[in-house]
């Protein structure tokens, strides 16, 4: 599990100590080495928030400068904690699309969930249509159960296409990612264009998908009495 650690400085990212592994410190000296040695300080690598005026100072850590340092870092990293503060710290439009095709494959490796979880995360600020077809295939993977959640997000913010609407059709009754499903479609094609679908989810032998079309199916409805109020 994450936990958000309070130190002297703020807010510090960081798996709990007493799970951690025994590469966490090693890994962690190996991602601010290369970040000194790039010229980027590492003073706060790993801390998160815009901070509390009188009581958090907010990072100064340079995301932009970084990237390619952190780039080459990933791969090199184990321990989940110090992974997931690279890619977090790489969870923004500066690393976009270089940081997607080496997200994808760090994405099929990871063994932690949480872990997985933050590089889905990641693939919807940094990915382009040119890892389209990468991400439709990690989307349909129920391997990757709830990790796959805003990669099927991103999806709906592509280009509509009929092979998409299919796609995420199809993950509209996916336990894991039936939420996302919906909520992507219905960015995609529209409150009235998805209605039918989710009100016939409503009657699914999942009870997830039940609960996910009711959750989607108020939302379908407040956009539908927003646009007739116009």
């Amino acid at each position: 599990m994450v936990l958000a650690r309070w130190h002297a400085g703020g807010v510090e990212l960081g798996h709990d100590r007493s799970v951690r592994g025994v590469d966490y410190e090693s890994d962690l000296n190996v991602v601010r080495s290369m970040l000194e040695a790039a010229g980027v300080s590492s003073e706060d690598f790993g801390r998160f928030g815009s901070g509390y005026p009188g009581v958090i100072t907010p990072s100064r850590f340079d995301y932009a400068a970084a990237v390619p340092v952190l780039l080459s870092a990933l791969p090199m990293v184990a321990d989940p904690g110090v992974k997931e503060a690279v890619v977090r710290s790489l969870t923004h439009r500066g690393a976009k699309p270089a940081a997607a095709k080496l997200m994808i494959e760090e994405f099929k490796r990871a063994a932690d969930p949480g872990v997985g979880w933050a590089i889905g995360n990641a693939l919807d600020t940094v990915s382009d249509e040119s890892v389209q077809d990468d991400l439709i295939e990690l989307a349909k993977d129920q391997r990757y159960g709830k990790s796959r959640q805003m990669i099927v997000m991103r999806l709906g913010r592509f280009r509509r296409s009929d092979r998409l609407v299919e796609v995420l059709t199809e993950l509209a009754r996916d336990d894991d990612v039936a939420l996302h499903g919906m909520s992507a479609l219905q960015r995609m094609i529209g409150a009235d264009g998805v209605e039918p679908l989710i009100s016939s989810l409503l009657n699914d032998p999942s009870p997830a998908v039940v609960k996910a079309a009711k959750i989607q199916l108020r939302k379908v409805r407040a956009a539908q009495q927003r646009r007739r109020g116009r």
